[in-house]
């Protein structure tokens, strides 16, 4: 039994236009009516023919073999999947490729380590500063090997300083160290720093006497300590001898408490005064120290830190923006003036409501908070 299949051929074959093709499913060749380029026979063993002439049929080659089974690499040859077939051995993988010298595994490794030399060279290029001294390979190589180093510190992070003879040590670049004040002593003024009040009180202050101060009025300086400060004394200048007419506090300004008092002091003239204050001043809290008197009298025995102070008439804690030296992160240092009412001078436990600074005659007494006990 014969089956014939035909398919018009778009191209022109020969002279005689377009013609179709036969193809041709039977289980004998077909023996007769052949027709050069038009006619294709398949046989049942699935195998192609084409005429090559009126009287032969010739076999179109179709790839052999069978469909690859399992997993990994399969071998070809020709075509044709090897009957050998299996996964490629070590020879096959690092035979010399195109006669260089070098197996394909050491050539892939080398293009690789290659890469990698020429980006440490880049980076070498943009680490090494003017600072290093390259006047030696070796040594220069040394200085960025850190397994080289003998003497390296322990912990593996941070900035490292050189302190000129080849030891190195961990440390904080820039800033220096913490001022000797911090921690130990602080005036009651601005960040604490007692220069900006020891300053003061050496050019041209002019000293309150308690009759400036009045016995209804306390006069009143903001600051803030950055480094906590535990306080055993508090500390002034003497002026003018005064027998237990002043009394000085210390306020929490965001809640009024009163942290520590000392009342009814004396002072001499140009005598360091000092006595007992108990407490602890926290770090980065605004504080308010109160000063005044029970009894009026034109001899100051405090000295001031300032002359006749001059007068914003708007409290601190209420300055505009980047002003307000309250704020969650304050962007000046504590400072400025203000007062309370005070009923003979008596300094209450819970700070009252604070009003503007006055125009004050004199200005403000200075005081230290000292961790010394002496």
């Amino acid at each position: 039994m014969t089956v014939r299949f035909y398919q018009q051929v778009r191209t022109t074959l020969g002279a005689g236009g377009p013609r179709y093709m036969v193809c041709d499913l039977a289980s004998e060749r077909p023996a007769t009516d052949l027709h050069v380029g038009d006619r294709i026979w398949v046989a049942e063993t699935g195998k192609l023919y084409h005429a090559s002439s009126p009287t032969e049929w010739k076999e179109i080659g179709v790839p052999g073999g069978s469909v690859p089974t399992g997993t990994g690499w399969r071998h070809i040859t020709a075509g044709e999947e090897d009957g050998a077939a299996s996964t490629p051995s070590a020879s096959d993988v690092n035979a010399d490729p195109a006669g260089t010298g070098h197996t394909e595994a050491a050539a892939h490794v080398s293009d690789h380590e290659s890469g990698y030399n020429h980006a440490l060279l880049h980076s070498n290029a943009l680490d090494h500063s003017n600072s290093l001294d390259h006047s030696n390979a070796n040594d220069h190589a040394q200085a960025h090997n850190v397994t080289t180093h003998g003497d390296w510190p322990a912990n593996a992070s941070g900035y490292l300083n050189n302190n000129g003879s080849g030891t190195l040590t961990w440390g904080t670049p820039g800033g220096g160290a913490t001022p000797a004040w911090k921690g130990a002593i602080a005036a009651a003024w601005k960040d604490g720093d007692p220069h900006w009040i020891l300053d003061s009180m050496l050019h041209n202050p002019v000293h309150a006497t308690p009759t400036n101060i009045s016995i209804t009025v306390a006069r009143c300086a903001f600051f803030q300590l950055d480094t906590a400060l535990t306080v055993n004394k508090i500390r002034w200048f003497g002026v003018g001898a005064t027998t237990g007419l002043y009394h000085v506090a210390v306020y929490r300004v965001s809640d009024g408490v009163r942290m520590a008092i000392l009342d009814d002091f004396n002072t001499a003239a140009q005598t360091w005064g000092s006595g007992a204050f108990s407490c602890t001043l926290a770090a980065n809290v605004l504080y308010l120290l109160a000063v005044s008197v029970d009894t009026v009298g034109t001899t100051a025995g405090v000295a001031c830190h300032s002359g006749t102070t001059g007068r914003i008439g708007i409290i601190p804690t209420n300055w505009p923006g980047n002003l307000d030296i309250d704020m969650a992160s304050p962007k000046i240092n504590a400072m400025g003036f203000c007062q309370m009412a005070v009923t003979t001078g008596a300094l209450p436990a819970s700070m009252p409501t604070l009003v503007l600074q006055a125009a004050w005659t004199g200005g403000m007494p200075a005081f230290f908070f000292d961790n010394n006990n002496a």
